[in-house]
């Protein structure tokens, strides 16, 4: 169940990077920040 729901997070992620411009070092940093809630 989590690895499903880290998936999705993840496909969100990269959607949302792609589309805000942002590099893949601040969508990292932002993913592990938010994992660790």
């Amino acid at each position: 169940m989590r690895l499903k729901r880290t998936d999705e997070f993840r496909k969100d992620a990269v959607r949302i990077a792609l589309t805000s411009g942002l590099t893949r070092k601040q969508v990292l940093m932002i993913w592990v920040s938010a994992c660790r809630r």
